[in-house]
């Protein structure tokens, strides 16, 4: 038997929900075609008995004897409602803050103003999400962990190479400027110059964002905000009629295929520029390697020419003292040879010297005795015996000096 059921979701996989009932009912149903969020109040039809099974029961606050009626079991559903609402109002997402750099992505926050999911909108978006966690972070600490992967990703460019251009659309205007300060002080912070653009995203371009998903290049919601700014039209579509609708979506769909393409175009130009300065990059690297190659080569060279000719000047320099000391060494030797052949020559002499000094004194002494027995009185023969005294007295001495050696 078949009826009709009104709850509220408890939680939400793969289009199946689990739903608490007023009677206090655990069901589960299989949810399709609108979008739902844990949270939201939905009515289906199911057949009665298709419980959330547990261990072979079914858990149903309404069973028999249990009725909510009693005071327990209305105090028991009545902190279990709490405790949903609370769940609920966590997981529900009431804003999303959307950052467009290359990398493209979305952030959804609760009531509390904390991240509860994260999506890409192009393949850089989401190698971007996947080297960030901000699940339960504040939307300030979120954006500064995502700018901090962008920047080590090299998304955002170095003070020196000029200003990197950030997009940022909000659902809710009165967080932009906390939002763009907080990004401008983190990029201050790693030493960067950034300019922020901000924006309000209104509901039809997050509605063109989720058409488009698991098609090839779609346009993020802030793209599609922007495609709208250049429509010149109100984007507030839900007021309008079925048929201004339909209009006003085929207007944006021929639009968004325009903007496609350019977007194509503009990426496919980028890639190749991307590619050009990679080469030049590689280029450049190659001659500087090359220049440091041989700038290395050259200096290696110079300094083994400068070891080799410190080897050959001290090579030289020995060389030159050893035959500076051989040469010493020979005349030390022959001087050496010379005294001993002189002192031989002046041993062997030494007899025949002192025999001839005695000889020659006895010959002066002669003459002495000569010149002092003359008679009278002459200076020249005074200083001739003067003379012959000088000479017998040196005699004498050097008779001395050869008997003592």
């Amino acid at each position: 038997m078949k009826k009709k059921i009104t709850g509220m979701i408890l939680s939400l996989e793969n289009e199946r929900a689990v739903v608490l009932t007023p009677e206090g009912q655990f069901l589960k149903t299989t949810v399709k075609g609108e979008t739902h969020f844990v949270g939201d109040e939905i009515t289906f039809t199911i057949n009665e008995g298709n419980f959330l099974k547990g261990r072979g029961k079914a858990l149903s606050l309404s069973a028999k004897g249990l009725s909510l009626k009693k005071p327990i079991f209305q105090a028991a559903f009545s902190m279990c409602m709490i405790l949903v609402a609370g769940i609920s109002s966590w997981a529900y997402p009431t804003g999303h803050i959307y950052m467009d750099v290359n990398p493209s992505l979305g952030m959804s926050y609760n009531i509390y103003h904390r991240v509860i999911g994260v999506e890409s909108f192009n393949e850089d978006g989401a190698k971007v999400i996947n080297k960030v966690s901000v699940y339960g972070n504040t939307l300030v600490e979120s954006l500064e962990k995502t700018f901090k992967v962008l920047d080590e990703q090299g998304y955002i460019k170095g003070k020196e190479e000029g200003t990197s251009g950030v997009l940022l659309g909000f659902t809710d205007p009165k967080i932009e400027n906390e939002m763009v300060n907080s990004l401008i002080r983190t990029s201050e912070t790693l030493d960067k110059t950034l300019q922020v653009e901000a924006m309000t995203i209104k509901p039809v371009s997050e509605e063109i964002a989720k058409e488009q998903k698991g098609q090839k290049d779609i346009l993020s919601p802030i793209e599609a905000e922007i495609a709208g700014q250049k429509m010149k039209d109100n984007f507030e579509i839900s007021g309008k009629v079925n048929k201004d609708k339909a209009e006003m979506k085929a207007e944006i769909k021929a639009l968004v295929k325009k903007i496609k393409e350019e977007k194509t175009k503009a990426l496919q130009e980028e890639k190749a520029k991307r590619l050009k300065e990679e080469r030049e990059k590689k280029a450049e690297k190659e001659r500087r390697e090359k220049r440091e190659k041989q700038e290395k080569l050259e200096k290696q060279e110079k300094q083994e020419k400068r070891e080799k000719q410190e080897k050959q000047e001290k090579q030289e320099k020995q060389e030159t003292q050893e035959r500076q000391d051989k040469k010493d060494k020979q005349e030390i030797q022959q001087k050496q040879e010379q005294l001993e052949t002189s002192l031989k020559s002046e041993i062997e002499d030494r007899p025949a010297r002192i025999e001839k000094i005695d000889k020659e004194v006895a010959q002066l002494m002669v003459l002495l005795e000569t010149l002092q027995e003359a008679e009278g009185k002459d200076k020249q023969r005074e200083l001739k015996i003067k003379k012959i005294i000088k000479r017998i007295e040196g005699l004498k001495r050097e008779k001395i000096k050869l008997e003592t050696k």
